[in-house]
């Protein structure tokens, strides 16, 4: 809120101007200074010597000028030092009327009044009133002001009011405050509001709380903002025009503009005009077209004024064309056809000017061409007077044009009327015909020739030597209803060699019977007309550079076109510019190692790969079927699947109106890339070795079947290997687990059984199982006092003696073989 002042000390009215502008004498002018109060009248009245119409301010120096604000606890007429020795007292001195009694110094420094509120009358009496009214620079809300404040005015009142009329301004925002006039604080406010009047900003909250009346929000103080303003009409410097001269027309263009009525802030009215010559010279010269811009009412032109594009056109046939402009809509040179001379009551032109006042298009202050006039060389006058047959109307019961024919009488050059004698040899036809000047007459019945070749003489002006006119033959009016068919196009191909392009491109059409066809194209393209024929569709034009071409078709006499064609004809084709590239996208699977030395396989180092040509005109993107991925490097590495990649034009590529020609490849693949390195395998070692059963002193100990289990190494091969022991004679089977690293038997054949995990191999194995079986034989070792009896061979009948020897063979080797892992399953 604004007026929350109790914590503040002293604020700054800052001078936006040179406070020198308020150290001088007032003026006396009492709407802009607070009233005398009622105590003022009990004073004695000032001598002349003081009175501010005729005194100066009194010389004071900068120490008199009230630059301290007074201490918090201090009241406005405890600051003795604050005032000028020469100013009148307060109570003998009129804010109206006293001028401020400092010299200029900046600035003024007003203290807030830190131990009352406004709220109390804090000592004043005898009081009135001044509503001023502060501009603020912005709207913030109801109860929020922004700063600085511009003075705007004040008004005296004898009560406390803020009822106060405000400027119409549209969209702006004010501040209105009421202050109360004491004796004690008058020549202060009447200071503080020169100050402000003269320009004085007021800058933040508490700078005027000194004065303001008792009360709070919406008494003491309030805010007010205007309507906001209508959008700025668009300033007629903005608008612009074209003009060509060779068929005087143009446009007008009125623009739009953002944040605006959208309505030019002054409309105007243009009028396209046309003159003929009616001699061999410029002048005078007659009205021919009129193009009243907009139309008119019985008043005048209507308007241009708003946002929009107008176009203007009067043909000059021989003669001068002229755009007029005004700003009035009914000024003169709007309306040419009215200035006829008293003896031609058409629009007359004798000299520029004259009798029309012309005001240009050109002097209207907008943006465009300088002039806008044309006059055409009056060389045109020379051209001469004609004569030509024009055949009568179409019969539909003959099928051709009905007998006489008509004369067309051409004066339209001649700045004299002309006299034409026409006859018909071997005929009493003999007519004359007079044409005025400027003008163009068709005269039927001539004669009744009915069979081509005839002839008629025309004299013209008198001349020695007639004009021989002949009737052509009667062409069929009957008409025959024709279709064209569409015209196509052959694009333009790439050689795939130098990825340049070959300049191939052709446009074709339907050449029947009854067409005849046009094309017209871009810079580079000769226009093609008269294209007739019947071979039906013919390449017409090959070899052509990529642009916009337009193909129209017109009937020949005895043919009508289908009238369902007036929509769509004449057609657009588009010779693209083919994308040459070069596109190209291979894979490559990953890397794959070889086996290791020690029987183990390494891992894979590479993964699989896609690799293509980028360019910015076109984009690779890669399917699996599932998911789509757009190739945005050179090299791309891929997840395992199989891949196809399809190229087709970027953003890039299609805004620069390129194709891709169908004799290119845009489809690679597909890529398997699915297996496309082994994993890492396992390679599990295995291995059986036996060691004799012992009889010594009549004590028999078994054999040993030590089993490989390598364990505290990389990798750990603890459990991985199965061993199943098998008495070959017997079939019994002694153990079967993945734990014991020996196994305590008696001797004997066995055999040994190891498997490994399914999908592992066996270190060693070069071939593809995941099983190996170990024979191993446990023999004895005999000392002379055993029993040779109780080791008897088991399963066997050979002597005991006979095993002494076999005994000898303490070790039957350790089978350590290698094989590859298969399928998925790493080592652990």
């Amino acid at each position: 809120m604004k007026r929350m002042l109790a914590a503040i000390a002293a604020v700054t009215l800052t001078a936006g101007l040179s406070l020198a502008a308020v150290a001088g004498p007032a003026t006396a002018d009492d709407s802009t200074t607070p009233a005398p109060t009622p105590a003022a009248t009990s004073t004695p009245t000032p001598t002349p010597s003081t009175d501010a119409t005729t005194t100066p301010a009194p010389t004071a120096t900068p120490s008199a000028t009230p630059t301290v604000a007074p201490t918090p606890a201090a009241t406005p007429t405890a600051t003795p030092t604050a005032t000028p020795t020469a100013t009148p007292t307060p109570s003998s001195s009129d804010p109206a009327t006293t001028p401020d009694s400092a010299p200029a110094v900046a600035p003024i420094t007003f203290a807030a009044d830190a131990t009352a509120d406004n709220t109390h009358d804090n000592g004043r009496s005898n009081t009135s009133y001044i509503t001023v009214v502060w501009a603020m620079p912005s709207w913030i809300d109801a109860q929020d002001a922004s700063w600085p404040q511009n003075y705007v005015s004040q008004t005296a009142e004898s009560t406390e009011t803020l009822d106060v009329p405000l400027p119409p301004t549209c969209g702006m925002q004010y501040q209105i405050d009421s202050y109360i006039v004491t004796p004690s604080d008058r020549d202060a406010l009447s200071k503080f509001l020169r100050a402000a009047k003269a320009g004085t900003q007021l800058t933040a909250i508490g700078a005027d709380s000194q004065f303001l009346a008792p009360g709070d929000w919406d008494q003491a103080y309030t805010l007010q903002q205007t309507a906001a303003c209508p959008p700025p009409c668009i300033p007629d410097s903005q608008v612009s025009y074209t003009y060509l001269s060779d068929s005087n027309s143009g446009v007008i263009t009125v623009p739009t503009v953002a944040g605006s009525s959208g309505v030019l802030c002054k409309p105007f009215y243009v009028t396209a005009t046309s003159w003929k010559y009616t001699t061999n010279s410029t002048w005078p010269q007659v009205i021919d077209q009129v193009d009243h811009v907009q139309g008119t009412n019985g008043d005048g032109n209507l308007p241009i004024s708003a946002s929009g594009t107008y176009d203007y056109a009067a043909t000059v046939t021989c003669g001068q064309g002229d755009i007029y402009a005004s700003f009035t809509s009914n000024d003169a040179t709007l309306f040419p056809e009215n200035d006829g001379l008293p003896s031609n009551p058409i629009g007359y032109l004798d000299a520029p000017g004259n009798p029309l006042a012309e005001h240009f298009l050109h002097q209207m202050g907008f943006s465009g061409p300088n002039p806008t006039y044309v006059q055409d060389d009056t060389s045109c006058m020379n051209t001469p007077v004609t004569a030509t047959i024009q055949l009568g109307v179409c019969s539909a019961l003959t099928g051709v044009s009905l007998s006489p024919v008509s004369l067309v009488l051409d004066n339209s050059k001649s700045s004299t009327s002309s006299k034409f004698e026409v006859t018909i040899p071997g005929t009493t036809y003999d007519e004359t015909f007079t044409v005025a000047k400027l003008t163009t007459v068709t005269e039927n019945n001539i004669g009744n020739p009915t069979t081509a070749g005839e002839v008629i003489d025309v004299v013209i002006n008198g001349s020695s030597t007639p004009t021989v006119l002949t009737v052509p033959t009667f062409p069929s009016c009957l008409t025959t209803t024709v279709v064209p068919s569409d015209p196509s196009v052959t694009q333009a191909t790439c050689n795939v060699d130098t990825h340049t392009v070959i300049n191939n491109a052709s446009i074709s059409i339907d050449l029947e019977a009854g067409l005849s066809y046009t094309i017209t194209g871009p810079a580079g393209f000769t226009t093609l007309s008269g294209l007739t024929g019947t071979s039906g569709p013919t390449v017409v034009a090959t070899g052509i550079p990529a642009g916009t071409y337009h193909v129209a078709v017109t009937n020949l006499p005895g043919y009508a076109l289908d009238p369902a064609i007036a929509t769509t004809w004449p057609l657009t084709v588009q010779l693209a510019t083919p994308f040459c590239g070069p596109i190209s996208a291979t894979a490559l699977a990953a890397d794959c190692p070889q086996t290791t030395s020690t029987g183990i396989t390494a891992a894979a180092t590479g993964v699989p790969t896609i690799t293509v040509t980028l360019n910015p005109n076109v984009v690779y993107t890669a399917s699996d079927g599932t998911t789509s991925t757009v190739l945005t490097q050179t090299t791309t590495n891929m997840a395992p699947g199989t891949y196809t990649v399809t190229v087709t034009l970027s953003a890039a590529g299609i805004a620069a109106g390129y194709v891709i020609p169908s004799t290119d490849t845009t489809t690679f693949g597909p890529f398997d890339l699915e297996a496309f390195c082994p994993p890492t395998e396992a390679a599990w070692h295995v291995g059986a070795s036996g060691t004799n059963a012992v009889c010594s002193d009549g004590t028999t100990t078994d054999g040993v079947i030590s089993l490989v289990h390598l364990t505290g190494q990389t990798p750990d091969e603890a459990g991985k290997v199965t061993y199943t022991i098998t008495n070959t004679a017997t079939n019994a089977t002694l153990y079967t687990g993945n734990i014991a690293t020996s196994v305590s038997v008696p001797a004997g054949h066995y055999n040994v059984h190891a498997t490994v995990p399914a999908g592992d191999g066996i270190s060693g194995n070069p071939g593809t199982t995941d099983t190996e079986d170990i024979p191993v034989v446990i023999g004895s070792n005999i000392s002379a006092d055993c029993d040779p009896s109780s080791l008897a061979f088991t399963g066997g009948t050979i002597a005991w003696f006979g095993f002494a020897i076999a005994g000898g063979m303490l070790f039957l080797g350790i089978a350590l073989m290698f094989m590859r892992r298969r399928g998925n399953r790493a080592a652990e």
